[in-house]
């Protein structure tokens, strides 16, 4: 067992907190050992309690943690940059064009907060640059990208210690 409840008391404090300060309905978070993978601590609010004859209305949230389904979003974008190094062709001042949105086939690619100029690799990452992003996966290719995310375990299926929730059945109308 590699969960340490001096860490998960730790967590579900921080939690709460900030489940106050930007008034959420609910809030979870989950710590891992990064060398081996083991969790040390796994925590949702509200807790859950199992007395509470209320219906809820917020999903559980450790449910969602053993069970939902993600997009990574822009930690891909560490992935990319990564790929980008692990070639020896670029390195940490390889510059890449940001001064405006990339155009991909039907799809416009945005900076959140666009800088307008050329972005140092490190700029890229800082500023969490889409544009950055795209243009660096682009340098590389498809295939590349799949390969490196394959080497990186990035494309298997994530196994875990945790039991699988049982599916929900939808059999009529209202039922869960």
């Amino acid at each position: 067992m590699s969960v340490d409840l001096r860490v998960e008391h730790a967590l579900r404090d921080e939690l709460l907190k900030a489940k106050e300060k930007f008034h959420a309905k609910a809030a979870s978070g989950l710590v891992s050992n990064v060398r081996t993978g083991e969790i040390v601590a796994m925590v949702s609010v509200p807790d859950f309690d199992p007395t509470a004859r209320k219906r809820r209305t917020i999903p559980i949230a450790s449910t969602a943690f053993t069970t939902g389904v993600y997009e990574m979003g822009s930690t891909f974008k560490a992935f990319t940059l990564a790929m980008a190094l692990d070639t020896g062709k670029y390195d940490l001042n390889s510059m890449w064009d940001a001064r405006g949105p990339l155009h991909y086939g039907k799809f416009a690619i945005h900076d959140d907060e666009p800088k307008g100029r050329f972005l140092n690799m490190k700029e890229v990452f800082t500023f969490s640059s889409n544009v950055g992003a795209a243009r660096i996966a682009l340098s590389q290719g498809v295939e590349a990208h799949k390969a490196f995310l394959r080497k990186m375990g990035q494309l298997d299926r994530l196994r875990t210690e945790l039991p699988r929730a049982p599916r929900r059945s939808c059999r009529g109308i209202g039922a869960t």
